[in-house]
């Protein structure tokens, strides 16, 4: 691979939360990606400086349409601010910790707890803790005894956590606001 990675954004339309794009740009043409599906969301998935044969090419006119209508999409990165959660929510998320450089072991991530996450941002409990511990494993991944291996730390991931059920969440990930738009 050759080249600097290419930067990625997802948008998001302001008309209807499910319909989440991807915009790459850097060396070449800006490319569109979608709609996207939850599974289609990773930034990794976009950066490559070139294209990935076993994903489906960028469209050029597609990143034009989403350019030329800018007003129509907001960044998913402003997530929390465009759909009006108070001001005290946003700095709560924003200052979430995401590293516990004290913690001993394998399980050394912060973020916020399960109980934290569904009390602050109002969802239920049932279905985030589902969802966080099929986020925090690693897929494909198993150890030595077969068991199913999980996210330690947080990269493109919103959860982490372990066998016991056990989950740290960072509500700020892109994906964590991908998630409550396409499958909450």
């Amino acid at each position: 691979m050759t080249g600097q990675l290419r930067r990625v954004r997802f948008l998001q339309s302001d008309e209807d939360r499910r319909q989440i794009f991807a915009v790459s740009t850097g060396e070449g043409a800006a490319l569109g990606f979608g709609p996207l599906s939850m599974d289609e969301i990773y930034a990794e998935r976009y950066e490559s400086p070139t294209p990935l044969p076993w994903f489906p090419p960028g469209d050029e006119a597609l990143a034009a349409t989403l350019t030329a209508r800018a007003g129509d999409f907001h960044d998913l990165a402003d997530y929390y601010r465009f759909y009006g959660y108070p001001p005290e929510v946003i700095s709560w998320i924003e200052a979430t910790e995401l590293v516990n450089p004290e913690a001993l072991g394998p399980y050394h991530e912060r973020g916020r707890t399960e109980a934290e996450v569904v009390e602050r941002l109002g969802l239920d409990r049932e279905r985030v803790h589902d969802a966080a511990m099929i986020e925090a494993l690693m897929p494909g991944a198993y150890d030595a005894e077969g068991e199913p291996m999980y996210h330690h730390g947080f990269t493109s991931n919103w959860a982490v956590g372990d066998p016991s059920g056990r989950v740290s969440i960072n509500p700020g990930a892109y994906r964590f606001k991908a998630w409550l738009s396409l499958e909450y």
